[in-house]
């Protein structure tokens, strides 16, 4: 529970209770127990203008009525809760206690609020004392009660937290990313070359003038998207992304794709905010389109994260059914490409409190949020849960001291390594309450699977040019399933996830040309090295060769591995796609081995493959095998990698 929600509680506790005694009870000596006349007219006076917030004006007529009436507890309590309206917290925390000596069982709720005021600051043991002492009056009320064990549970937590750090202190991101005014909500393309967030600058030169001033601050600061490129081992001056993306209106968080090529992100406007997407077409940024139904509702949407997969969409939303007033949701794609229902993320993430800010990592299995609602050092704090295989949640870890503080920290991202994190931390309003990017070193518990990422140029083997709209699949060879599909753009770039500890196939295909082949096999210890390649495929014409890489066999062996089927059931399309396509498989070997032998195994694994088309209902007549041993190596075979390169299955285009 934030500072302000502190402020709100008390006065629906205090306050009342004084109106409903002066309604019923007119400002008497008897019914105020004093007996100086004028330390009832400087009371009085006093009881209006702090009625009307005028609390700077309302203290001194206080101190007069108590200096002329010394023991006038009803005063000491006024002079307490003027300087906390006024927000001078250390001043209204001594004439909280002031009052609580005079009549401590009168005034019991104060304990509350001097709890709540250490609690605040940080100051978790004082925070706890008071909490207990209002936990032990007789006269607590069941709803602060239910706030009060809620902090104390905190502050235990928090105690406990300090004393055991789990990791260095967070880095403020410096002059090139933060202002004097707003910035948070931060997104990272996957190679980590680019860093977009969400930043408040004034509308007006004058706007600075007021910055501390919250009723006018919507109005007089804009909220929009800055990008950062990495370049000489640091993050460079941000700029504003511009239009069409930043609008006069309000733009909120964002979440990139993982390739750059999409941004989701939040418009708000005066009816609320939901959540648009735009896509970096021909080297622009399309209009925005607001997404369906069943993301944006009339209630309040936002925060959204995009999978690295493109299928599935975290955000948070305020709409029924959830847990409390902000919830994670998330919506997966359906076949037809729009967002199916959306789906709660239930009990162990969601809590009568607010989550908000959700992050998936490119892993594809870690969770990272933020919450008021788990155990954490107060306000909002930074969480992380894995995603179990059947598809549940675990319970959320709180990723622990100094990277959450007393302070708000919400809008957390982790790079893909898993190592360095990204997020905004509100100070406390005692600090300030500006709000700043800062990074972090992931502590080991709370790390995510290593992953890495193909960045590929595709282009034609013969002219060397681009080729745009090719399209990349890429599947899990042991399960024969597609993890996703996209297109290669103008210049014939894509860019895409591998994670770690999966057996990757990626195909790349295009009309008109043969089908190019590759596979992956990342682990933890590879996942640092992503994969940089220019790709050629090779025009679909009489002569034209490609190596069928995600054909496999056992050692000495030519029974197609299970592995090779998505392979040859692209090859199987191809054939039926063109008709009069004919073609040799060719086998090969290296030179390990008697000559014969390879040659009688080379043409066995040929016969293997054409066999297996021929169960596609490819006609044989289309299909010739033949197998070449070590006759014709790649590269001379001087090395086991050299020897894997020339252990081969091929495909010649014989006539079409």
């Amino acid at each position: 529970m934030n500072y302000y929600s502190c402020i709100c509680l008390w006065g629906l506790v205090i306050l009342p209770c004084l109106i409903q005694a002066q309604k019923n009870n007119p400002y008497t000596l008897e019914n105020l127990g004093i007996k100086s006349k004028k330390a009832l007219e400087y009371f009085v006076e006093a009881e209006h203008l702090a009625q009307r917030r005028v609390f700077e004006q309302a203290i001194p007529l206080y101190l007069k009525a108590i200096k002329t009436e010394p023991q006038f507890d009803r005063a000491y309590a006024g002079v307490a809760n003027s300087y906390f309206y006024a927000r001078q917290d250390s001043m209204a925390e001594i004439w909280f206690e002031k009052t609580l000596s005079l009549n401590e069982k009168k005034y019991a709720i104060f304990y509350s609020v001097i709890g709540d005021i250490n609690y605040q600051k940080g100051n978790y043991q004082k925070a706890l004392e008071n909490y207990i002492k209002y936990t032990k009056s007789p006269n607590a009320d069941a709803k602060t009660l239910e706030k009060v064990n809620f902090n104390k549970k905190n502050c235990e937590f928090a105690l406990k937290a300090i004393k055991n750090p789990t990791s260095q202190a967070p880095q403020n991101m410096g002059t090139n990313i933060n202002t004097i005014y707003n910035e948070y909500y931060p997104s990272l393309t996957i190679d980590e070359t680019q860093l977009i967030f969400t930043a408040q600058r004034p509308r007006n030169p004058t706007a600075s003038d007021i910055k501390n001033q919250e009723m006018t601050k919507l109005k007089m600061y804009d909220e929009d998207f800055y990008v950062s490129t990495y370049k000489d081992g640091q993050w460079q001056k941000a700029v504003n992304l511009g239009p069409p993306v930043n609008t006069l209106e309000n733009e909120g968080s964002c979440c990139f794709s993982a390739d750059g090529k999409s941004v989701y992100y939040v418009i708000c406007d005066k009816i609320g905010c939901d959540i648009f997407v735009s896509d970096y077409v021909n080297k622009q940024w399309s209009e925005p389109r607001r997404l369906n139904e069943n993301i944006n509702t009339r209630y309040w949407e936002s925060t959204p994260c995009i999978s690295a997969d493109g299928n599935t969409l975290y955000f948070t939303s305020s709409r029924p059914g959830g847990k409390g007033g902000y919830d994670i949701w998330k919506s997966t794609k359906t076949p037809d490409g729009d967002w199916g229902p959306a789906e709660n993320l239930g009990d162990s993430i969601n809590t009568p409190y607010k989550e908000i800010s959700p992050f998936i990592h490119p892993d594809g299995k870690t969770l990272y949020f933020a919450s008021e609602g788990h155990p954490g050092m107060g306000s909002a704090d930074l969480f992380m849960s894995r995603i179990k295989p059947d598809g549940t949640y675990s319970t959320p870890i709180n990723l622990g001291y100094p990277i959450n503080t007393p302070g708000s920290e919400a809008s957390i991202i982790i790079n893909r390594k898993g190592d360095v994190g990204y997020y905004s931390l509100k100070k406390p309003a005692h600090e300030g309450g500006d709000v700043d990017l800062y990074t972090f070193q992931v502590p080991d518990f709370a790390k995510p699977i290593k992953t890495s990422y193909l960045k590929a140029t595709v282009i034609n083997a013969k002219t060397k040019q681009p080729i745009p709209n090719a399209t990349l699949n890429l599947i899990d060879l042991t399960q024969n399933k597609t993890i996703l599909k996209k297109n290669t753009d103008e210049e014939g770039n894509v860019l895409t996830v591998l994670p770690a500890n999966q057996f990757l196939g990626v195909f790349i295909e295009q009309k008109g040309f043969l089908t190019y082949s590759e596979n992956f096999q990342i682990t933890e210890s590879t996942a640092d090295n992503p994969q940089l390649l220019t790709i050629p495929l090779n025009p679909v014409e009489i002569g034209s060769v490609t190596i069928l890489k995600n054909v496999f066999f056992d050692f000495n062996a030519y029974q197609l591995l299970p592995q090779s089927y998505p392979e040859l059931d692209k090859l199987a399309e191809l054939l039926n796609k063109n008709s009069t396509l004919k073609i040799e498989l060719s086998g090969h070997t290296d030179d390990i081995g008697e000559d014969k032998f390879n040659l009688t195994l080379s043409q066995n694994r040929a016969n293997a493959v054409k066999e297996y088309l021929l169960k596609k209902g490819i006609s044989a007549d289309r299909i010739q095998a033949k197998g070449y041993g070590k006759t014709q190596p790649l590269v001379p075979n001087v090395s086991e990698a050299n020897r894997k390169q020339n252990r081969r299955t091929e495909c010649k285009i014989l006539s079409f």
